[in-house]
């Protein structure tokens, strides 16, 4: 194994190069080749011996086998002896893969192996440490990186303070989230939407709403949080007025608000039709879709999907009479559909039919595998089904 002095005297008195293309043609075939820094030795030596200069080898590689283990030192001496220019780069490279990957505390523990051997960070290694902070929800050395790039003088980075601001959310830390928010001599979009996610998910719901107040530049974000904010916590009236802001400031919703809007209409029933009716319309006007809902189930190892509305099962036809039959003998005995909470304009029939009809083809389905043994069943559960329509499973399941 070759030490660290005989490397250093190797390396300055490299004698110059006398290449030939046998020499290249050898040497190409092992230099992507290794795997352990011992691999990488015996290649080292090999270039000595034919004269190759060490810019040949692939540097990312050198420091990703060197990374983790003892011969970081060894990595980092080629680096210094080859490279012109600050080695942080290379080291950077190796950060974020494993940042990224399976196991983030190697992010950690190579960030720690540059600070013992001196290799100066920049704002690229902070932020993939940070990034491997968050996957692990690794307080303790977020506040380590965030002290460094302080006095790097990193301070001023948005970005960097972004991510450290997530960090402290994300790790229940609000007091130290509110300290660094208030500091920033710099706030974006981004760091407004940060805190408001935050709060909202700690059910700091008056908070979050004082924050969104004082954001100058709100985006679809920002609105989308509070308003689904405001449903989780229990005030869909509140959420729906702030729909409506929403709509008067001209930004476009997506999805996630759409949705969230819907939740909170149908928590007020028939009380904002017209508010539901509105969020439909602009759903169609703008071009946002939700998706539609849809029950399943499986029946002797069939699988049987019902899409609200849907009359394309193949049993469709003879499954809408039976439910028919069995409605009609339920509305005898006392059974009403709570219609109202079908927010569309349509006639108090057409409710009834987009109350049930997604839901009845399964229970049908699903509790007696088959439409003759309903069919036959249906006059004998129908004052149960009246009661409670899950009679079907315990007599049929």
């Amino acid at each position: 194994m070759m030490s660290s002095s005989s490397l250093s005297s190797s390396l300055h008195c490299f004698p110059p190069p006398s290449l030939t293309f046998q020499n290249l043609k050898n040497n190409d075939r092992l230099i992507h080749n290794f795997n352990t820094p011992l691999e990488l030795k015996q290649l080292h030596a090999r270039l000595i011996k034919t004269n190759t200069p060490l810019s040949i080898l692939p540097l990312t590689k050198v420091a990703f086998v060197c990374a983790l283990s003892p011969s970081f030192s060894y990595a980092h001496q080629i680096f210094s002896h080859i490279l012109e220019i600050p080695q942080t780069s290379i080291w950077n490279s190796c950060l974020i893969r494993f940042a990224e990957g399976d196991c983030p505390s190697n992010a950690l523990l190579l960030f720690y192996q540059m600070r013992l051997f001196d290799v100066l960070p920049d704002t690229f290694t902070c932020s993939f440490v940070l990034k491997a902070c968050l996957k692990l929800s690794d307080v303790v050395n977020g506040k380590i990186i965030h002290g460094l790039f302080q006095k790097l003088g990193f301070g001023s980075n948005l970005f960097l303070q972004n991510m450290i601001l997530n960090l402290y959310g994300l790790c229940g830390e609000m007091g130290d989230a509110m300290l660094l928010f208030e500091k920033m001599p710099q706030r974006d979009a981004v760091t407004w939407n940060i805190v408001i996610a935050q709060l909202v998910k700690r059910g700091e719901i008056d908070g979050a709403y004082g924050f969104f107040l004082r954001m100058p530049n709100k985006n679809v974000r920002s609105w989308t949080s509070m308003i689904s904010g405001f449903v989780q916590c229990g005030k869909p009236k509140e959420a729906i007025d702030l729909f409506m802001k929403l709509e008067d400031e001209a930004v476009r919703p997506n999805e996630v608000t759409v949705v969230s809007v819907l939740a909170a209409c149908a928590d007020l029933e028939a009380e904002r039709w017209e508010d539901a009716a509105r969020v439909r319309k602009l759903m169609k006007d703008r071009g946002v879709k939700k998706t539609s809902g849809w029950s399943s189930i499986t029946v002797n190892g069939v699988v049987h999907e019902f899409v609200a509305g849907d009359q394309t099962h193949p049993q469709a036809e003879d499954i809408c009479k039976i439910w028919d039959k069995l409605l009609v003998k339920m509305k005898r005995r006392g059974y009403a559909p709570k219609t109202s909470v079908v927010l569309l304009d349509v006639e108090e029939k057409e409710k009834e039919k987009f109350l049930y009809r997604h839901k009845m083809a399964s229970v049908l389905v699903g509790i007696s595998g088959n439409l003759s043994t309903a069919t036959k069943c249906s006059q004998i559960a129908v004052s149960q089904l009246a009661a409670n329509l899950i009679i079907f499973s315990t007599l049929f399941g």
